[in-house]
């Protein structure tokens, strides 16, 4: 029963692979907006916040598909694919 909810969501709910994408340009301009001199300015912080969102929805993510997909005992698992592995790297690092 969750299983089928979670295909459900990563296949048909939002277009999960767009919203994911939106949220990856978000962190990627997040980055891009901190202050390399000042390092503890309040901005910095604030920044620092939203890269814990960030974590948590692309951990989020993760969990998703390997419950969705399993994680590599079948063809099409998630650790069979070289970007979700890539994915997980990034996410667990």
């Amino acid at each position: 029963m969750f299983v089928l909810f979670f295909f459900y969501v990563i296949n048909v709910v939002f277009k999960f692979e767009m919203v994911v994408m939106i949220v990856i340009c978000l962190s990627s301009i997040s980055l891009a907006a901190e202050d390399p001199v000042e390092e503890e300015s309040r901005w910095n912080k604030v920044l620092q916040y939203f890269d814990y969102c960030f974590t948590g929805v692309f951990a989020t993510e993760m969990l998703l598909k390997l419950i969705d997909q399993g994680v590599f005992l079948h063809r099409g698992s998630y650790c069979r694919d070289f970007w979700n592995v890539l994915d997980g790297v990034v996410v667990i690092w």
